[in-house]
């Protein structure tokens, strides 16, 4: 257990690299290890969300939706391409940012409701809308980087299946909760 944590630390840490856009899915290590306490600490950080409006199977619901659609899409780009011998490692990457950009972001975005809160009349104060306008936009820059380097194509084509998977994802959640 100890080798796999330490190499789960070697992920993260490149989790957090590529999350500032220095490195790329091809230095992670190949273990399926790393996925499995990624999507441990993923879990944990996602019942951080748990109110009255969202229950834990509604979290739990919501976060197997959003990782088969990653495996999903990372599945049908590498296996286009002829490299599923990348699939660990470009899921991981995945999942890797997810956890991080997630880490990150729900506590700023906690922090800026309790300051700014709601305007009033159901409006949305315009610092928490410029904030969440900046983490989509980083979420997706950085998704379009992995997807860049583990499927070796373009950046716009990398950025367009990036929108195109928080197009689907934002539907299905919609439309399922």
């Amino acid at each position: 257990m100890t080798y796999h944590f330490k190499q789960w630390l070697i992920s993260l840490k490149h989790y957090v690299q590529m999350c500032l856009f220095i490195s790329g899915p091809d230095r992670l290590p190949g273990g399926f290890h790393s996925i499995l306490i990624s999507l441990f600490f993923y879990c944990l950080i996602g019942f951080s969300l748990v109110d009255e409006q969202h229950s834990y199977s509604t979290i739990m619901a919501q976060i197997a939706i959003e990782l088969s659609l990653l495996a999903g899409f990372i599945y049908t780009g590498l296996r286009w391409k002829n490299m599923l011998i990348r699939l660990t490692q470009s899921f991981s990457a995945l999942l890797g940012i997810n956890l991080v950009i997630s880490a990150v972001s729900i506590p700023v975005y906690q922090a800026l409701i309790e300051e700014y809160g709601s305007v009033g009349d159901g409006e949305i104060n315009r610092n928490l809308l410029n904030a969440t306008l900046l983490i989509l936009f980083w979420n997706l820059s950085v998704m379009s980087l992995v997807l860049k380097q583990a499927l070796d194509i373009n950046t716009l084509l990398a950025a367009m299946i990036s929108f195109n998977y928080f197009m689907v994802y934002q539907f299905l959640i919609v439309w399922l909760f």
